[in-house]
């Protein structure tokens, strides 16, 4: 399916993995920079905002009607040159996992099993497992509806930082990402520095040590995180919390089981437990809920409104900060 020219009113819930939200005025599919070219004229013309949509599995709509017109990317294709990679944006970020490890190149091994399309990685910045992927990135390009040019921009002008970029700040949804070139490395990797990750590789005979890690991530995430296609969710729903030494110390004094990963000055803080330490973990009402297995998960069990998803995170947002001090951030975007 293609559409070269806009569809009306498509319902959005049949291409995000939440299954909720409203419709949108206009709907595109994408396939190729001509595509893109004509959908952004056509968003432009009528002065109406863009949201280009990739897997749909890191977004939440709005129950309303979406005055805005959705450029769904389907473009496909991959290029290598030694342990340089292009991939379109389109491509499922999985399958280029798969493809990278298949051709013996690591850098990306650890982000295995994430949803979601190589286009969408670089927006967020996607990590998982001490890596993240503006660790591999040479650059990203795409068409700048500013310029109306497509453009390459490198790894620094895409001001990476954890789980953002500009592509989520000045360049939100004014930058219609074509294609990622990453830069892999033919060496042997290095196993990442987790304990179950450790314990997981052993479990696999492979000579490969590049296969191993794979393998080790898909079943850790299968058994932490839920299958969207069978489960309705986003991943985490919010971004983990950073705090100073301070911060730290005072809710350590209270909570001896706090968790923490050091960064530099900082303390990472896994929302999953604050959430869980709330009281959430498995908690269900409306039709929505927190995945039992994980608190940093929200799943759309059965409900058919957005508002109910959004409902359950600002209550959990305001028991955080009342029980911690602490602010929540959620991770995918909202789009209205």
């Amino acid at each position: 399916m293609r559409y070269t020219v806009p569809v009306e009113n498509i319902a959005l819930k049949d291409y995000t993995t939440l299954k909720l939200g409203g419709k949108a005025r206009y709907f595109f599919i994408t396939k190729n920079e001509e595509d893109i070219v004509s959908a952004v004229d056509f968003a432009l013309s009528r002065n109406l905002p863009i949201f280009p949509l990739g897997g749909g599995s890191n977004v939440v709509v709005s129950d309303e009607v979406a005055p805005i017109v959705c450029i769904k990317l389907e473009n496909k294709g991959i290029e290598i040159t030694e342990d340089i990679v292009t991939a379109s944006s389109g491509e499922t970020w999985d399958d280029f996992v798969d493809f990278a490890v298949t051709n013996n190149l690591s850098g990306i091994e650890a982000l295995s099993a994430i949803p979601g399309t190589v286009g969408a990685s670089p927006i967020q910045n996607i990590g998982a497992y001490g890596a993240e992927v503006s660790q591999t990135i040479i650059s990203v390009r795409g068409y700048n509806i500013f310029t109306k040019k497509f453009e390459i921009l490198s790894n620094a002008d895409c001001k990476f930082g954890y789980r953002t970029s500009i592509f989520k700040n000045e360049l939100k949804n004014k930058f219609i990402i074509e294609s990622v070139t990453f830069k892999l490395s033919k060496k042997t990797p290095k196993i990442p520095d987790y304990p179950l990750v450790a314990e997981t590789i052993s479990e696999f005979p492979e000579v490969s040590l590049l296969v191993r890690i794979r393998k080790a991530i898909q079943k850790i995430r299968a058994s932490k995180l839920p299958d969207p296609k069978k489960i309705q969710n986003v991943g985490s729903f919010f971004k983990n919390v950073f705090v100073d030494e301070k911060t730290y110390q005072k809710i350590l004094k209270k909570y001896p089981d706090l968790p923490n990963f050091k960064s530099e000055n900082k303390y990472k803080i896994p929302s999953g437990w604050l959430i869980e330490k709330a009281g959430y973990k498995g908690y269900q009402k409306n039709g929505v809920g927190v995945y039992e297995k994980n608190a940093l998960v929200l799943v759309n069990f059965s409900s058919e409104r957005t508002k109910n998803l959004l409902s359950l995170a600002k209550k959990i947002q305001n028991d955080v900060r009342e029980k911690f001090g602490l602010e929540l951030q959620i991770e995918p975007e909202i789009v209205s």
